[in-house]
């Protein structure tokens, strides 16, 4: 009786602590190591049951990693709590050993989190470093709101609660194991408020201004009362001194102003924030930005700040700041010195061509901007000059329209025209709608040539629209160029044009180019002798004078690389521009239907990802293709990146996929590569964007995972639990795991019965029919005793190319179509096994 008593207690304990248990404490990304990583759990001391937490990746909102406690039991450690600890073996007080993995056993990535579950049911979600919804869609809890930055940065501290479950976190000393530094484990704690008063600011002279305390926050929510008073500066009147948000009018004169917030909780408790207010008079700036460098890809960016004054400027008070993604004001480069009168000051990406350094004054991280940034003159701290709004968010790839060119601050040059002698602080009317009321003349990717020197009078020549006409340069054979040049009002149509191409940073090469129709030139560049190259070109306008356009680029395919060859060699082909060609197995807009991310596979028998930004629809299952890229080895992803490609022809039967059972489908060896894996789909697992279908073999130890995603139209839960299926997708690899991608619902197929409570007297593998066959085949088969089975195809080789059933049943008659389309004609081998028993036949594909 006291052993029934004592598992009835055990159960009125752990239900009482149902959806007690939560994330107590983590320590992530240890710098250099991450050697002691850990996720500490805490709760009332008790049994909980089928735990499971999920280290959640923000890109995507999927889980890539899954750790399964089952039931644990918590001890009476603290007051009536306990601790469970799941970290890296050198943790102290680890409950749970996780190893530390590729990227380390807990990720940092920017937004990430960690999820909880007990008894199926979400108990808890903490996010840190960004906000980010748990794999029920539901927003986490965000550890950001209690602090700018809350990483813990140290081998020793980490990020822990104050209290229970929903109370503030801190940077502590890391405690795993126990109750963390200064926390109260009792509900109804109170907990202060934390005020915020807003950021810093800086206005003209009478301008209305507004102090925003909303951004304060109670973690009990229970802020009663909010004070605003004036600490220092010149005596201003405030609009209401006793609600969050308040304004005032700023002084006539410059000043600097101090205010504070004061919040109260309604248990009395308080917080306070100061706010500093600089008022400055109008600046009148003698200097401008005159140029702007975006290049195409890679980091060839510049600034140029021209002096138009007719005296010498102290560059003291000036400086250049940068918005990154709408974010507002951030990286700032102090200017100093002096600059003289109608000269230039160029700041640069570090990283640029030599052309753009010889140019440069100073390497700056404030170049480190991309088309939808904002770059922003500024002098004693108020703005004058501006290309792009530094609060506004643009999309990545995009950029701000100038002179009725769209997206024109992307991979483009923007050239203050000569006329400009005053900064403008307002973009909208610096920028322009078109040509004509535009300050800016906008200038083709990687024009540089005028950098270093402001001219006040026009360019003779502008270049626009340059296409390689050839639509897939390759090796031996010339390719064709044109290019659209506009003389400069009152300036003569070049005389002479030329092509100037090479690669590795020089263009040494030349060719004429003539003059097509109205202003498009056209020339040829002659066929080169060697190929899987990035072509640099650039145009020479000759007339009045020389001007040079911007440097373009191509990409040369050259000689066939097998893809089995880059899986072997990628270590050396990573970054490197290769030529392949091959089928595709997954077509573009499958997987993804923003972008293009398909499989493509060669006679080499192995695959790989295609990967570009557009998206690529002619890309479709069947279709051969030519390509040359780069490769690239994206974490455990091997792909051709930013590539250029002709359809060689359509319709075209797919390679021979693998054919593996759930233990070898776990391998690097199928990335991108088309598999087939066999097996009972035993659970699918649902995230918040995409689902999981795990496959498992007869004896229950191994499983494989079937990733699919909702652009595939496939819905796994129209597939039953406990039926064999056998899949085809490509190999990919998602950290530690590894998975099918599958997209299309044709290629899950489910293994037949005919005669499950048939008594066959013997074990037999009836003859195939018809035989010989094109390009499909009945197989029978029959089981005298229940037990494991396999029906795998041999080629003449005897290696196994594809598996046609397997599992367990029970004694009957089977049958079973072999579908060869995908199979070159000859002899094959169909082998039926069961337990100790083989029988085989041979078959013939006749096409």
């Amino acid at each position: 009786m006291k052993k029934y008593l004592l598992i009835i207690m055990l159960l009125v304990v752990g239900v009482a602590a149902y959806g007690q248990l939560f994330i107590n404490e983590i320590d992530y990304d240890q710098p250099s190591t991450d050697d002691y990583e850990f996720i500490e759990l805490a709760g009332p001391a008790g049994v909980y049951t089928n735990v499971v937490v999920n280290l959640i990746n923000g890109n995507g909102g999927t889980s890539y990693k899954t750790i399964s406690l089952g039931n644990i039991t918590l001890a009476d450690e603290s007051g009536g709590y306990g601790f469970y600890v799941i970290g890296v073996a050198a943790v102290t007080n680890v409950d749970q050993i996780e190893a530390p993995g590729t990227y380390g056993f807990i990720q940092n990535g920017a937004p990430d989190g960690v999820q909880l579950s007990v008894g199926g049911t979400i108990v808890d979600g903490v996010a840190y470093e960004g906000a980010l919804n748990d794999l029920s869609d539901n927003p986490m809890e965000d550890i950001d709101s209690f602090g700018a930055d809350m990483w813990e940065g140290g081998v020793d501290s980490s990020i822990s609660r104050v209290g229970l479950d929903n109370s503030p976190w801190v940077v502590t000393s890391h405690t795993p194991g126990a109750i963390n530094t200064g926390q109260v484990l009792a509900a109804g704690t109170n907990y202060d408020p934390v005020a915020d008063a807003g950021a810093d600011q800086l206005v003209f002279v009478d301008a209305t201004v507004t102090l925003d305390g909303t951004a304060s926050s109670d973690p009990n929510n229970n802020i009663s009362t909010y004070l605003w008073a004036q600490v220092s500066g010149t005596t201003v009147t405030l609009a209401n001194a006793n609600v969050a948000t308040t304004t005032f009018t700023a002084p006539s004169a410059s000043a600097t102003l101090v205010f504070a917030l004061t919040v109260t909780d309604s248990a009395a408790a308080s917080d306070v924030d100061t706010i500093s207010i600089a008022v400055v008079e109008p600046q009148d700036s003698k200097l401008i930005i005159s140029e702007y460098i975006e290049g195409d890809g890679g980091n060839n960016k510049a600034i140029e700040i021209y002096n138009f004054d007719s005296s010498t400027v102290s560059l003291t008070g000036y400086s250049v700041k940068l918005a990154s993604n709408g974010e507002g004001w951030g990286t700032e480069e102090v200017l100093t010195g002096t600059l003289d009168a109608g000269e230039v000051f160029v700041i640069a990406n570090s990283s640029s061509i030599q052309s753009i350094l010889d140019e440069a004054d100073v390497t700056s991280a404030v170049t480190y901007f991309n088309g939808q940034d904002a770059v922003g003159l500024f002098l004693n701290g108020v703005l004058v000059d501006v290309i792009g709004v530094p609060d506004e968010v643009i999309a990545t790839g995009g950029g701000w329209d100038v002179a009725g060119i769209t997206n024109a601050t992307t991979n483009h040059t923007l050239i203050r025209k000569g006329s400009v002698e005053a900064a403008n602080a307002d973009w909208a009317s610096s920028a322009g709608t078109n040509v004509d009321n535009s300050e800016w003349l906008v200038m083709d990717a990687n024009y540089f040539s005028g950098l270093g020197s402001h001219s006040a009078g026009p360019i003779a020549y502008t270049f626009s629209n340059a296409t390689v006409v050839t639509a897939f340069p390759q090796a031996g054979s010339e390719i064709s160029i044109t290019v659209d040049i506009t003389p400069g009002e009152g300036v003569s149509a070049p005389t002479t044009v030329k092509v100037y191409y090479g690669t590795g940073g020089t263009q040494t090469n030349q060719a004429d180019m003539w003059l097509e129709s109205g202003t498009t030139y056209a020339g040829n560049i002659p066929a080169l002798t060697t190929g899987n190259i990035v072509l640099d070109y650039y145009i020479s306008a000759i007339g009045t004078e020389t001007i040079n356009s911007g440097l373009y680029n191509m990409t040369v395919a050259g000689a066939l690389v097998d893809i089995a060859d880059i899986h072997t060699n990628i270590l050396t082909y990573d970054g490197t521009t290769k030529t392949i060609e091959g089928i595709i197995t997954i077509g573009a807009g499958i997987l993804r239907d923003d972008r293009t991310s398909c499989y493509i596979q060669d006679e080499s028998g192995r695959g790989l990802n295609l990967y570009t930004t557009a998206l690529l629809t002619d890309l479709t299952r069947g279709t051969k293709v030519k390509l040359v890229g780069e490769v690239d080895a994206y974490f455990t992803t091997i792909e051709i990146k930013d590539f250029e490609y002709t359809v060689v022809s359509t319709g075209n039967t797919l390679p021979i996929a693998n054919a593996v059972n759930c233990a070898e489908a776990n391998s690097s060896d199928h990335e991108g590569t088309l598999t087939t894996i066999g097996g009972y789909l035993t659970e699918i697992i649902d995230y918040s964007s995409s689902k999981n279908m795990i496959l498992t073999d007869v004896t229950g130890t191994d499983t494989a995972i079937v990733k699919v995603w909702p652009t595939t139209g496939i819905d796994p839960s129209t597939y039953n639990i406990g039926t064999a299926y056998k899949i085809t997708g490509v190999g990919s690899q998602y950290y530690d795991d590894y998975q099918l991608l599958v997209g299309y619902a044709d290629d899950i197929e489910t293994y037949t019965a005919i005669c499950e409570d048939c008594a066959p007297v013997t074990f037999a593998l009836n003859k195939a029919y018809p035989n010989p066959f094109n390009p499909m085949t009945t197989i029978e088969f029959s089981l005298d005793e229940a037990s494991n089975f396999e029906v795998s195809v041999f080629n003449i080789t005897g290696k196994r190319v594809d598996v046609l059933a397997s599992g367990y049943a029970e004694p009957g008659i089977y049958k079973q179509t072999w579908n060869a389309g995908n199979f070159t004609s000859g002899v094959y081998f169909i082998r039926l096994e069961a337990g100790m028993k083989v029988a085989t036949q041979k078959v013939v594909l006749i096409k």
